[in-house]
């Protein structure tokens, strides 16, 4: 019988590996707007370190502040404002999940270098 639940074929085997191993911690982290809230200099120096032939790119994509437009109205809906964007990855770059996941990668490291026996599995 399918269980109405989708991430039961998930589940399972990892009970089964926990059960097997009680000495082992699962952690599901899941970041609320975490495209919007990756630092960009962390961004920039995990590619500067991981992916350098890609710095040149990214500074020409995130290396000035983008001003973000927003409509207020007025009696043609021309009154706009802008905002600046400092922080994240832009909506629709097909590298924003690279922009999110290097700097994600050296956090990662410095746990695996403060805690060397336990084993980190990240994806």
């Amino acid at each position: 019988m399918r269980s109405a639940n989708k991430s039961q074929p998930t589940i399972i085997p990892v009970e089964a590996a926990l059960d097997r191993h009680p000495e082992w911690v699962c952690v599901k982290a899941d970041a609320r707007n975490a495209f919007n809230a990756v630092h960009r200099e962390a961004m920039f120096e995990a590619i500067e370190r991981d992916f350098p032939e890609l710095w040149a790119w990214t500074d020409l994509c995130y290396g000035v502040d983008a001003n973000l437009g927003f409509r207020l109205g007025g009696v043609d809906g021309s009154v706009m404002r802008f905002v600046k964007s400092k922080e994240g990855t832009q909506q629709g770059d097909p590298l924003g999940p690279l922009y999110l996941a290097a700097p994600l990668q050296v956090v990662l490291e410095r746990v695996q270098e403060g805690h060397p026996n336990v084993v980190i599995f990240a994806y």
